[in-house]
């Protein structure tokens, strides 16, 4: 999930000590949505690394993204989005800080509640049947485009093949 502004937050983080905004983008959902909450990102405290299930803010180029930690290895992590395909490598030395506390409205969360653990824990566990649920969605798609192409016909578009107006065959 890409952060909303386009503010330095390497410095921000270093001279406020926590950086308050709004994300953008779809790729942490259902935790995060886009437009509706708050985040609340520290830096990490020095010499602590990251741990699985964190979700930390880093950079790529000139982009801030944060999503979920999925594995911890030397010098590097594997991360991924709660919405996304995509394995990425993120170093240490990309790891600006690490989402601390979020709001949608009135509603807070924290890595911290029960539930939230819960959640992430059975989010990261279920990749593998809702990766299978991906490429099923995904086949059925290509299975569909090809009998449109080859009947003319779409399945749920609701085409009769009549004329809408007068009820005579086209």
């Amino acid at each position: 999930m890409s952060v909303a502004e386009t503010r330095d937050f390497a410095a921000v983080l270093a001279d406020e000590g926590m950086l308050v905004t709004t994300t953008m983008g779809v790729s942490m959902r259902p935790m995060l949505r886009e437009g509706r909450d708050v985040i609340v990102v520290r830096p990490l405290p020095r010499g602590e690394r990251l741990r699985v299930g964190d979700v930390p803010l880093y950079r790529v180029g000139d982009r801030y993204v944060l999503h979920r930690v999925i594995g911890v290895h030397d010098g590097w992590y594997a991360i991924r989005g709660d919405n996304c395909v995509t394995v990425e490598r993120v170093t240490d030395a990309q790891v600006l800080g690490r989402l601390e506390e979020w709001y949608r409205g009135e509603r807070h969360g924290s890595p911290a509640d029960p539930l939230y653990r819960c959640y992430w824990r059975l989010w990261v566990g279920s990749w593998p049947l809702r990766r299978i649920a991906r490429r099923m969605r995904a086949l059925a798609g290509r299975v569909r485009r090809l009998l449109v192409r080859t009947t003319g016909k779409a399945g749920k578009s609701g085409t009769t093949g009549m004329d809408g107006m007068s009820g005579r065959k086209r």
